[in-house]
């Protein structure tokens, strides 16, 4: 099982067997995250219609502007986990990227700041 990871606000919101989420989501496929709570996502949801239960925003980032821009079919193409990015279309988990400084080890959550950076890094 891996944790859903809300990708606003990055608490765990639900669980997930890697083997059994497929495209399109379904609120089925998501479980508590322990023995007892109420399930993350209420069984007549759509994946738009599925909310983070901290921040209440969609759980997913996205690349287009509204709804109608993308196919529920194909959204979201990953789900964030804490291991990762779990790959809904290739069922695989891509680790994080490593966005430190080499030279001060100053962590950078974009990699276009961390080369900037990196330019002029006083210890370079």
């Amino acid at each position: 099982m891996k944790t859903l990871i809300c990708e606003i606000c990055q608490q765990p919101i639900a669980t997930f067997d890697p083997d059994k989420v497929r495209l399109p989501l379904e609120p089925g496929m998501f479980e508590p995250l322990e023995v007892g709570m109420q399930p993350p996502f209420h069984h007549s949801l759509g994946v738009f219609d599925f909310r983070c239960g901290w921040c209440q925003k969609l759980p997913f980032v996205a690349e287009f502007n509204t709804a109608e821009d993308v196919d529920p079919e194909k959204f979201p193409a990953r789900l964030k986990t804490r291991d990762g990015y779990f790959s809904l279309r290739f069922g695989i988990t891509i680790p994080p990227l490593d966005l430190k400084c080499q030279y001060c080890c100053k962590e950078y959550k974009q990699e276009y700041w961390l080369r900037k950076h990196e330019e002029r890094c006083p210890k370079k």
